[in-house]
């Protein structure tokens, strides 16, 4: 597997010399200065990338261009022709300047959520958390979603309500400050923006939405044919539906369902090993072997499940959760050799991965930088050398 790293420009505290020096060669990027909507020029990604050519490092997958919520409701009609075409110009662009993987989501609102920045991992080092006890206390106390009680049992909504009553103002603020502003890449919302986004999903169900993805992506696919631009799509994550919202692709039956209905090999997903495995009925090595030929980008960490309704996650080593690397790395490699001896060529051989979500480290923190959320450089540092070694053995032993 091809080793790379996300950078998110120059504003992000793991410079391009830094990701050199861990052994990657590529990165994983994006224009993150520009909003969901706003046509990517060719201009802009040609320079975007010689600066990262320059630092002696290839650009390897885009991840990600954002998804206009327009595009993902369907609402309102008035807008939806033009951003599809923004899009689209955006993915021509990017096979104009030679970039050929893509990975997006189409989530509702946030691609990834979690509640905890800094949880206490038993090594001492700080862990990201998605505790769905908080979230639902955010849900019902903060936010006062409407019909937001609806959404829970009885017994989670006494749950929240204790939980509520013991939080100081401080610990009020930073759980909505986590969830609302946005981690790295994402856009913030206010409490007040989050109330007025929800209501332009009013009436937006799994069926529509998994309708609005599936015209997205047919619509979208000439166009990344023509350019040379493979489609990977992120499960969702945490997987399963939040805010009342929909889920669209957080189970093995999702992605069947996606694939079977849009055969094409440019349809693909971005194999992403801990959102995956936040599912407690999620078979991660199963989805391996049975997703293999459509992974084109894989993100590499793992997660323990948390709570009592086991519905929140921690990020975990990336040995230490319940996805079995070894055996999704081995998985993988052996179809990426399959897709080489059947003669496939340039972007269909090629397999990307990252380590992602890395704990913040003792010395990370020393350093005094300010990493994104989950982004920090040793801890992500000490997953890829897994991984590398995993991969290594693998292939000795293939031999």
């Amino acid at each position: 597997m091809e080793e790379t790293w996300i950078w998110y420009g120059p504003d992000d505290a793991v410079t391009l010399e830094d990701i050199r020096q861990t052994g990657a060669k590529a990165v994983s990027s994006a224009l993150y200065h520009k909003p969901a909507g706003e046509v990517w020029s060719y201009e802009e990604i040609f320079e975007y990338k010689k600066i990262i050519e320059n630092a002696g490092l290839t650009w390897s997958v885009v991840e990600s261009i954002p998804v206009h919520e327009t595009l993902k409701t369907g609402k309102p009609e008035s807008d939806y022709e033009q951003l599809l075409l923004n899009f689209k110009t955006s993915v021509k662009n990017l096979g104009r300047a030679g970039l050929d993987i893509l990975s997006y989501s189409f989530s509702p609102l946030f691609d990834w959520l979690r509640t905890d920045l800094d949880y206490n991992w038993h090594d001492g080092s700080l862990a990201l958390r998605f505790c769905m006890d908080s979230f639902r206390v955010f849900d019902i106390h903060i936010l006062k979603r409407e019909d937001a009680l609806q959404s829970y049992t009885q017994q989670q909504i006494t749950r929240a309500q204790n939980h509520f009553s013991k939080m100081t103002s401080e610990e009020k603020a930073r759980l909505t400050s986590v969830i609302t502003a946005g981690l790295h890449g994402q856009k913030a919302y206010s409490v007040q923006d989050l109330r007025d986004e929800l209501k332009q999903w009013a009436g937006v169900d799994k069926e529509t939405l998994r309708r609005n993805h599936y015209k997205f992506v047919e619509s979208i696919l000439p166009v990344a044919k023509e350019a040379g631009v493979l489609l990977s799509v992120h499960p969702d994550d945490p997987p399963r539906p939040m805010l009342g919202l929909p889920n669209v692709l957080s189970s093995s039956e999702d992605f069947s369902e996606l694939f079977n209905t849009i055969p094409d090999e440019y349809n693909g997903m971005t194999f992403c090993v801990g959102s995956l495995a936040s599912r407690f009925e999620n078979d991660v090595n199963s989805m391996a072997e049975q997703f293999s030929s459509r992974v084109r980008f894989v993100h590499v960490r793992n997660v323990i499940l948390d709570g009592e309704d086991q519905d929140g996650l921690i990020e975990s080593g990336h040995l230490e959760g319940r996805a079995d690397l070894v055996n999704v790395v081995k998985e993988v490699l052996s179809s990426r050799k399959q897709r080489i001896e059947n003669g496939e060529k340039g972007a269909m051989t090629r397999l990307p991965f990252r380590s992602d979500h890395g704990h913040l480290m003792r010395q990370d923190a020393r350093t005094g930088d300010s990493f994104a959320p989950g982004h920090s450089l040793i801890g992500r540092m000490r997953g890829l050398a897994e991984v590398r070694g995993i991969q290594a053995a693998i292939l000795l032993l293939d031999q």
